[in-house]
């Protein structure tokens, strides 16, 4: 099979495979559906040709010939409305888009009905069967380049308003297929008019096919590739090496041609040609024929060449500045300017606000980025993190995953005019965010150029990381060499006034100031009692009340305080305000100087310029501060801090308390209720004939009541145990007991979170001769912190398992967890004192160092093994010495009276839920439990009822939680409801409940209660 048959099959595949590429790329986009349907046409004209090349009689090649003008009448209204879809012009050009559609129609049925007006049979040529043309056909021809000529003028159209690179460059791909196509067809056409006066122009190739296949290709690659090439670069390269392949060919030839004559060399050997022209070649491969390359390069590729160098010269000059301000001017202008761009910004992250800022911008267009700031969290910085490289604006409406990223959450990078988003990485952490304009040149940005800028990105992002570094060494070092001497100097100063006056001056130099001053407190006066030389010294007043001017401000408020210009400061003095203007003082930075947390005095300094003082410039003069602040209180300072210790080391117990609080009252108020309640219905009963209640026995409600009472007992009793002060006493403790005990406290908690505990405790424990309070302090805060760990993970799980080493004579606790496990950074921090990873005002960070002074009192070790990702494990490991080898509320007896109901009953305590069924079937109710809130829902569903008991805190589902979907499916038909409590509101619920008008009962509660509450209840819904 020759070349020539085979070329419409090779064509045949490559359609097939740019309609499957493109619609599995991104089958929702209309431009994608047509292209699809134009290359389908493409695919069944290649299809056709092929099968007519190899027709054996006329009939079927004019079979063959019909199939082909399916397809080729198809492709001009095809082509137009894909060149109309990618301009968003289909709603302006709809009539000619109707036109293009109905013409294809009309000539379709032309072709199918066999019309003589259309093709009037085949003919044999050259390269094989060919139509014969009707009236029509000629018709046909003025419509199939009318409307290809037409996409052509609105491509070119928009490419001169497209206002990207990327743009354009797509615009240039479809542009030039299209004139590829046109100038396969006018060949083929010309060559089939001019066959008859000129016979041999029927041995010209068809080329219609070959163009074809380049121009569906070039299509596919406008709408499929989003990482586009520079289709401008590409062609003048193809120009380029072409025209000095063809003059080198020529000279060549001619040289050749010359030289046979000039020698007589026509029937010599062929050597004297070959061998030269391999020498040639060889030296053009050769680093000597680089430098040619690269003048062609130079030549006819400048722009591009000089975007490439200034990101090599940017990247390499990025590691040899150590100043942040250098660095963030030389990126920025040295990408506008050396590119060059439209415009340029680069945002960097500031923490106070969470978001990127915009730290340096320029442009040469009047053109800016249109945003000050991005958000820290947004999608635009999460997609930078989840991915590498730059993201391109343009590429990303073509990237499904990055369309549906943004639009997923009506996120539009629309609001950004930049072409470039490129992202300064260090590791996984962005610190930074360019924004890059067009280039002046309107080409695009080139695969090897956003290579180099994300290089250049990340050098940048680590250069401004080392000056930062750098600068903040720097300021620490002569922070300490300046504390340094104003110790030594203080430690020689005999006089309280020499000490301040040092510190005045001290301050005024490292800080730059041009003006220091001190102020003590004595009595309910800031008296000035130490400044440096300066005119406006002369105005400052001797005294000054609290909160009056800056200064005293700074002591009110006992917090730093820096201003930016004081003539702008409505709390500044008028008096000083006048002198700092005559001066010509603006910034302000002073702090106080603190003696047992209370102010007892301000430093502070003014400048001569506007200068906003940063986080370093208050940590350096509080550092001052402190320095006078420790020579006038030290002693006192040393005990109050060891007061603060202790203070905070029994706030790690309170805190404990208190987040335990709510669960042991809830735990406590369950088994309160059955008490009281059970006491109530066992009156009741007792009061008939019968000693049978609702099918109980009373010794079965006396087993309750008693099983109740040792609940509450254990419970009070654990939690007091805790919360007590208890002077150390070592005596034998069994320490799985106090394991239970503590699992026991914290068990409501752990029970709201869905957290399992597993219990694996050794049999043969000998006792440990130990302090039982302290033991179980330790079991508690361990259990506490591997709870908050795991509410971080779904699944939740805590095992805790003790055993007995007999070679090592100890016992041993493990407590694991299945949380996200601790970082390895923060592992070796664990056990510091006021170490904490909580949010502030969660912990004191205290509680782990605490347990290690515990375990260590008792010669014992505890240690942890964390891996991220699977879980944290804390290992107790103690000696076992030879020591240790030694009320109900009475019934309210209300007697309203309430016609029967059918109640649903709701509490997670089976107990309660038993309780309440009780009283309430002895009042004549119908009554259902449900042991949680979709239980009950299941039931709602299923039956009606009069009114709903609700427990308010319950797993998985609360009482509020419940109350709002059985009104979200039940509405209209809601029914009433009560809510029972066992222990503290928060300020949600009481919201809540003020809010719906929902009677509370709350445990314990007698029969009465729950009638009234009934009652209360059944009255509102009336």
């Amino acid at each position: 099979m020759t070349l020539h048959r085979l070329l419409p099959l090779m064509a045949l595949i490559l359609y097939l495979c740019l309609v499957a590429i493109s619609l599995l790329r991104n089958p929702a986009s209309r431009l994608n559906r047509i292209f699809a349907y134009f290359v389908s046409a493409l695919a069944l004209w290649n299809l056709g040709v092929f099968m007519l090349r190899s027709a054996p009689d006329p009939t079927s090649a004019y079979r063959w010939e019909v199939i082909i003008h399916v397809g080729v009448i198809a492709l001009p209204a095809f082509y137009y409305h894909f060149v109309l879809i990618f301009l968003d012009s289909t709603v302006r050009r709809r009539r000619w888009l109707i036109v293009a559609y109905g013409l294809s129609a009309f000539f379709s049925l032309l072709n199918l009905a066999g019309s003589a007006a259309f093709i009037t049979g085949v003919q044999s040529t050259a390269w094989g069967w060919a139509p014969v043309s009707g009236p029509l056909y000629h018709v046909f021809f003025v419509y199939f380049y009318a409307f290809f000529v037409a996409g052509l003028i609105h491509l070119g159209h928009a490419y001169k308003r497209a206002d990207s690179g990327f743009r354009r460059n797509r615009t240039v791909l479809i542009l030039v297929g299209t004139a590829v196509a046109i100038f396969g067809g006018v060949v083929d056409v010309g060559r089939f008019a001019l066959a008859g006066t000129f016979p041999v122009v029927e041995r010209i190739y068809p080329i219609g096919i070959p163009a074809n296949m380049v121009y569906a290709l070039m299509f596919g690659t406008a709408i499929i590739r989003y990482r586009m090439f520079n289709v401008s670069a590409v062609v003048k390269k193809c120009a380029v090496y072409g025209t000095v392949g063809a003059a080198v060919t020529s000279v060549l030839v001619v040289l050749t041609w010359v030289l046979e004559r000039a020698f007589d060399l026509e029937s010599a050997t062929a050597v004297w040609i070959i061998a030269p022209l391999g020498f040639i070649f060889t030296l053009l491969l050769t680093p000597l024929g680089r430098p040619i390359e690269d003048w062609i390069e130079r030549l006819m590729f400048s722009k591009s060449r000089g975007c490439h160098e200034t990101l090599v010269a940017l990247s390499k000059q990025m590691s040899t500045l150590l100043d942040v301000g250098k660095i963030v001017d030389t990126l920025v202008q040295g990408l506008v300017r050396g590119i060059p761009l439209t415009h340029c910004a680069l945002l960097v992250y500031d923490e106070p606000s969470r978001s990127f800022v915009t730290q340096r911008e320029e442009t040469t267009s009047g053109e800016s980025a249109g945003i000050a700031s991005v958000r820290g969290d947004s999608l635009i910085v999460q997609w930078l993190k989840g991915h590498e490289g730059v993201l391109v604006k343009e590429e990303a409406v073509l990237d499904p995953r990055a369309s549906h990223f943004f639009d997923a959450a009506g996120e539009h990078l629309e609001d950004i005019r930049a072409s470039l988003i490129v992202p300064l990485k260090l590791e996984t952490e962005i610190t930074g965010i360019l924004l890059i304009g067009e280039k002046l040149s309107g080409e695009i940005f080139g695969t090897e150029e956003l290579e180099l800028l994300e290089v250049l990105a990340n050098e940048a992002a680590i250069a401004m990381q080392n000056a930062r570094l750098y600068e903040q060494v720097d300021r620490e070092r002569r922070r300490i060499e300046v504390l340094y001497q104003l110790s030594r100097r203080l430690a020689t100063a005999s006089e309280t006034q020499e000490i301040l006056s040092l510190i005045v001056n001290e301050t005024s130099q490292l800080l730059g100031s041009e003006v220091a001053a001190l102020r003590l407190l004595e009595g309910d006066e800031l008296v000035l009692k130490a400044w440096t030389d300066s005119p406006i010294a002369e105005a400052f007043r001797p005294r000054l009340r609290i909160g009056e001017s800056l200064s005293g401000s700074v002591v009110a408020t006992n917090q730093p305080i820096a201003v930016g210009d004081v003539l702008d400061d409505e709390r500044y003095d008028p008096v000083h305000k006048k002198a700092a203007e005559a001066v010509g003082l603006y910034g302000f930075l002073g702090v106080p100087l603190r003696a047992n947390g209370k102010p007892t005095g301000v430093l502070y300094v003014y400048t001569t310029q506007r200068r906003l003082f940063g986080a370093d410039d208050i940590s350096l003069l509080s550092a001052f501060a402190d320095q006078a602040s420790m020579l006038l209180e030290k002693s006192r300072l040393a005990e109050e801090r060891k007061r603060a210790e202790e203070a905070l080391r029994q706030s790690e117990k309170l805190a404990t308390m208190a987040q335990l609080l709510a669960g042991v009252a809830h735990e406590l108020n369950n088994p309160l209720t059955v008490l009281i309640g059970y006491a109530g219905v066992l009156r009741s009963g007792t009061d008939g004939p019968s000693t049978k209640l609702r099918g109980r026995s009373v010794e079965y409600v006396a087993e309750q009541i008693e099983t109740a009472a040792e609940q509450c007992s254990r419970i009070v009793g654990n939690f007091l145990a805790l919360a007590r002060k208890h002077p150390p006493e070592r005596r034998r403790v069994a320490l799985n007991r106090t394991v239970t005990e503590a699992v026991e406290l914290l068990a409501y908690p752990l029970k709201l979170d869905t957290v399992r505990v597993e219990l694996d405790l050794a049999a043969d424990l000998p006792d440990l001769w130990a302090d039982q309070h302290q033991l179980q302090q330790v079991v508690v805060n361990v259990l506490t912190n591997a709870h908050h760990a795991l509410r971080q993970t779904s699944s939740r799980q805590i095992t805790l398992t003790t055993r007995y080493d007999p070679a090592r004579a100890c016992v041993v606790l493990r407590v694991a967890d299945t949380g996200p496990g601790i970082p390895p950074e923060l592992l070796a921090r664990i056990f510091e004192p006021f170490f904490t990873t909580k949010p502030v005002g969660e912990g004191t960070g205290l509680g782990l160092s605490l347990c290690r002074g515990i375990v260590e009192s008792h010669e014992g070790s505890i240690r942890v093994e964390s891996e991220v990702g699977r879980g944290t494990v804390f290992t107790i490991e103690l000696p076992v010495s030879s020591t240790a080898i030694e009320s109900a509320g009475p019934d309210a007896g209300s007697d309203l009276t309430i016609r029967q109901k059918k109640v649903l009953v709701v509490d997670d305590d089976s107990a309660v839920a038993t309780l309440l069924a009780e009283i309430l079937t002895i009042d004549g109710h119908q009554v259902q439990t449900a042991l949680n809130a979709a239980t009950a829902l299941e039931h709602l569903d299923e039956r009606s009822y009069d009114l709903v008991i609700s427990d308010m805190r319950m797993p998985v589902l609360d009482g509020p939680g419940f109350y709002r979907e059985v009104e979200l499916r039940h509405s209209g038909r809601r029914p009433p409801f009560v809510f029972v409590t066992g222990d503290i509101l928060g300020a949600d619920s009481l919201k809540f409940l003020e809010k719906t008008k929902v009677p509370c009962l709350t445990k314990p509660f007698a029969p009465g209660d729950v009638r009234r509450a009934i009652h209360l209840a059944l009255a509102a819904a009336k």
